[in-house]
């Protein structure tokens, strides 16, 4: 999801011109109806909020069930969120109106024929979907504490703006860094067009990129407020695991998300700043083989090189998309016309790209760190024998039983039965397991998951297969994705490759 988010919201500082409103009015006018648009969203958010923790309150023993609606809730509300500000800014012309009113004086632009918007505008352009996803944190909030809470515990939870500011360090990591980056170079062209052809700024955004994925784990620790890992017996498990592994690392964090999430993490490529993070969560209801099996899992992503293969594979998407649609539009003239989806093509080819081809790559490399992470508690894994020689039952059976405590303790259980009922539950049934697999696109649902890895319990050769064609794949499309940038760059110049970064 937040890669998703994350290219949305490109979409949206993306240096184009918004239409208007579709009825003829002024700019106050506006301004006015889309602000009227998000207090009935907020009501409509506060109507389900309400339903949901009336069931709690009311059907106590349901909690489960309630647990899965309120999930199911999330996950529709999510893409209706990005529904409602896209037709904010393509029917009811927020971003046009924004574009009108917050501009530079004419004086401070002499190299325009007309004003234009100020720097960092673009913050107010996608400020509508700020306020709908900070309303949906602080509206729902009653809710997460009821199911995280479940009667106990009730003063560990965040206060509601502490539960504020916890997603929304999350957001701001996670999401807000890279916008801020487009949004602060967008805006130094506006008022310094000359600097887009110069070839020390186009360096530097080249390289930004990697210096950003190398330095930036070093302030998570402040920015998310992880603490090292003290709990003696645990930390010598897994120091004893990273060890026997090979993986190289600068400590073991906790994260105190209140009971939040129960979830773990590796990040950073260059061993200084490597960290692993286990959340509260994790930790407090996890047996010592499940954390240490996660763990398994971690390694496995490093071990695999999947935080440097998803590096490579973004950028060289991003050149070989922008270089192509750079091509058809010196060939076709696309960027004279005035349709602005036209002008948001590349970012929109892009997120359909990613949401098939990535998604697709990250499922697969979420098979691969499975396959991993069962070697953590098998006697005869090591680092070098192949899959199916370093696994045992007892060490899969870890695995999995860790994945179904994660799917438990987040409330991502979906029961796969169809129901044979009428044919509106059937349609219900549908809907809900396709927004339980959207909610899980990049990681595969843990029902698919476990059995896969029930799967290789029976037939263990069937990870060394996978691994055989998958590493085949990821090998494929790197060297399509290079040939088809050293091919467009020949036909376009390179001067021209390097000015699209």
């Amino acid at each position: 999801m937040p890669i998703l988010l994350l290219m949305f919201l490109l979409i949206a500082c993306s240096p184009i011109q918004w239409p208007g409103p579709k009825w003829k009015t002024s700019i106050p006018i506006t301004l006015l109806l889309n602000g009227v648009i998000l207090i009935l969203w907020i009501i409509f958010l506060y109507s389900i909020s309400y339903r949901i923790r009336l069931l709690l309150i009311k059907y106590p023993e349901r909690i489960r069930s309630t647990v899965r609606k309120y999930q199911n809730w999330r996950s529709i509300l999510s893409f209706m969120s990005m529904i409602l500000f896209a037709l904010m800014l393509l029917v009811s012309g927020w971003g046009w109106a924004i574009q009108n009113s917050c501009v530079l004086p004419f004086d401070t632009t002499s190299e325009m024929e007309e004003a234009i918007l100020f720097p960092g505008g673009e913050l107010l352009i996608i400020l509508p979907y700020f306020m709908i996803l900070g309303s949906s944190w602080l509206i729902f909030y009653d809710c997460e504490k009821s199911i995280v809470s479940r009667g106990e515990m009730v003063n560990q939870f965040w206060s509601r703006s502490g539960y504020f500011f916890f997603r929304f360090r999350q957001f701001l990591v996670l999401v807000m860094l890279p916008v801020g980056m487009m949004i602060f170079q967008e805006g130094l062209f506006r008022i310094a067009p000359h600097l887009r052809d110069a070839w020390w700024v186009q360096l530097g955004s080249l390289l930004s990129v990697p210096i950003l994925l190398i330095f930036l784990p070093s302030f998570l620790p402040f920015v998310l407020g992880l603490r090292p890992l003290e709990t003696p017996e645990i930390r010598s498990r897994l120091e004893t695991i990273a060890h026997r592994f090979g993986l190289s690392y600068r400590n073991f964090y906790l994260w105190p998300t209140h009971g939040s999430i129960a979830n773990a993490m590796v990040v950073g490529i260059i061993p200084r700043y490597r960290f692993v993070v286990f959340t509260d969560r994790l930790i407090e209801n996890l047996n010592p083989d499940e954390i240490d099996a996660v763990l398994g899992h971690e390694i496995g992503h490093v071990r695999h090189g999947h935080l440097i293969y998803y590096a490579l594979f973004l950028l060289l998407s991003v050149l070989v998309i922008s270089s192509l649609y750079e091509f058809l539009n010196q060939y076709w003239g696309l960027s004279s016309t005035e349709n602005p989806l036209l002008e948001i093509a590349p970012i929109m080819i892009m997120g359909v790209y990613l949401f098939i081809i990535f998604g697709f790559l990250s499922r697969g490399c979420e098979r691969q760190a499975d396959l991993y992470g069962c070697r953590a508690n098998s006697e005869t894994g090591h680092l070098y024998s192949s899959t199916s020689a370093a696994i045992s039952s007892s060490s899969v059976e870890s695995l999995i039983k860790a994945l179904l405590q994660v799917e438990e303790l987040n409330g991502m259980r979906f029961h796969s039965a169809v129901p044979s009922r009428s044919l509106r539950q059937k349609i219900i049934y549908r809907f809900r397991s396709i927004m339980h697999w959207l909610s899980a696109w990049q990681h595969s649902t843990i029902h698919n998951r476990v059995r896969y890895l029930e799967r290789v319990i029976v037939q263990p050769h069937e990870a060394d297969r996978f691994q055989k064609r998958f590493f085949l794949f990821k090998l494929g499309l790197l060297l399509f994705l290079l040939g088809s940038l050293v091919g467009i760059g020949f036909t376009l110049g390179w001067k021209t490759i390097l000015r699209l970064v």
